[in-house]
């Protein structure tokens, strides 16, 4: 009994150690660096409007660490897992009622990444970013693979097999002393496609707005990502858009941040999720 006081009480105290306020931090959009070493889970469970719902835990689970090598340069290291889990109701052929259950893991692409910033003197921050998905991701996975794209369309390279994508990404904000702030960012993504008998090129942009208010302690902010098909061809040119809006808020102050948020996709060619909801969990040194 003493030892779970103990521990409770560990745990408290790191819960309620201040360690500076992270002011207006993403959901999907990136982070603007803090000068210690910061790890960062995100969780998104989609609901699907035409499919069996997903147990409690299905979705995109998200690992990135963030490494300050000086005060303006960071490497990262990201890494996605989607899991997927349901019942199926089936009828035998004598009438009676089958529950299966379907159960399925995909670990995705590693990202390996480098950050640097120009220096602050007031006014808005600039950050630069380019960094590499290296294709690990499971290729037999396809149920799990394909749910955790959608679940971040955003940064769906994550999840796809056989593929390598190099991302470059600028990033800028501007925070008023009062505590509304807008950030903005974009870049390319290019993506090397394997499979098995060709490799195709291909070429997109990723852009990101946000607005929001950011205090010490907690931080209330909305995102429209979108992706921009360059090289596809499309019928359409309003397809070469995938369009998602998020908004959430999150506590900022302490060393264990916590987060919940909201993701619904924008375009017709996704309206079968009903919309994604999602935990972020943040821990700095």
């Amino acid at each position: 009994m003493m030892r779970l006081v103990i521990m409770a009480a560990a745990f408290m105290a790191v819960l309620t150690t201040a360690a500076g306020p992270a002011l207006a931090q993403g959901f999907y959009m990136l982070n603007f660096p803090e000068n210690r070493i910061t790890f960062g889970m995100t969780f998104s469970h989609i609901n699907f409007a035409n499919r069996p719902e997903l147990s409690t835990f299905s979705g995109l689970y998200k690992m990135r660490i963030s490494y300050p090598v000086t005060s303006l340069n960071r490497l990262e290291l990201a890494l996605p897992v989607s899991y997927v889990n349901y019942d199926i109701l089936r009828t035998n052929e004598i009438g009676q009622i089958i529950d299966n259950r379907f159960d399925q893991t995909a670990v995705g692409n590693l990202y390996i990444g480098y950050r640097t910033g120009l220096p602050y003197y007031g006014g808005p921050e600039m950050t630069f970013s380019f960094g590499i998905y290296l294709p690990t991701a499971e290729e037999d996975k396809g149920l799990a693979t394909g749910d955790g794209a959608f679940a971040d369309t955003y940064d769906m390279w994550a999840m796809m097999p056989n593929t390598l994508t190099i991302r470059g990404n600028m990033a800028l904000r501007q925070i008023s002393p009062d505590g509304p702030f807008f950030e903005i960012e974009l870049g390319p993504d290019v993506l090397s496609i394997d499979d098995g008998i060709d490799n195709e090129v291909e070429l997109f942009m990723h852009y990101g707005l946000s607005s929001g208010i950011a205090t010490g302690m907690f931080m209330l902010r909305a995102e429209l990502l979108a992706l921009f098909i360059v090289t596809e061809d499309v019928q359409d040119f309003a397809d070469r858009f995938l369009n998602t809006v998020a908004f959430g808020a999150m506590l900022t102050s302490y060393k264990i941040r916590p987060g919940l948020f909201y993701q619904k996709p924008l375009d017709d060619e996704l309206d079968f999720i009903d919309g994604i909801f999602g935990v972020k969990l943040e821990i700095v040194e």
